[in-house]
């Protein structure tokens, strides 16, 4: 049974679907780890804390996340090739831009980069707090 093209647009769209989930998750648990960070002064009462909130985000983020979206962009750029062959079976022509996505590599290096400015937003945050901790029972 050969794949159509109208298939092929569904199993792209159904992968879409997938990737805004798990960025959607991303997006909510950064949310939250920080906003907990912010508003919970026993989060960043010692360095140790801090830097357990930072090891539980990386863990998520880079082996729970990270991996999972590697592996739906993967998918997607192969339903994004499957459709540009059946486009170019069926002699239609629609522009190659229209199914264009993100290189892995690129999706990549905008994760990691957004953990790797969130985690030293806590370490600073959590050695801020603590400077003013030590000051306010100086006083």
């Amino acid at each position: 049974m050969e794949l159509s093209l109208k298939d092929a647009i569904d199993l792209y769209q159904s992968q879409i679907e997938i990737i805004n989930g798990l960025w959607t998750f991303f997006g909510t648990v950064t949310l939250a780890v920080v906003g907990f960070t912010i508003g919970s002064e026993k989060a960043t009462h010692s360095a140790t804390e801090a830097a357990m909130i930072i090891g539980g985000y990386a863990v998520f983020a880079i082996f729970g996340n990270l991996t999972a979206l590697r592996i739906a962009y993967a998918d997607l750029l192969q339903f994004s090739s499957l459709i540009d062959n059946r486009i170019a079976l069926h002699g239609t022509d629609l522009p190659p831009l229209h199914f264009a996505v993100p290189s892995v590599q690129s999706v990549t290096i905008f994760h990691a980069g957004t953990v790797i400015v969130v985690a030293i937003a806590i370490g600073a945050y959590s050695v801020l707090r603590a400077r003013k901790r030590s000051q306010q029972s100086a006083l």
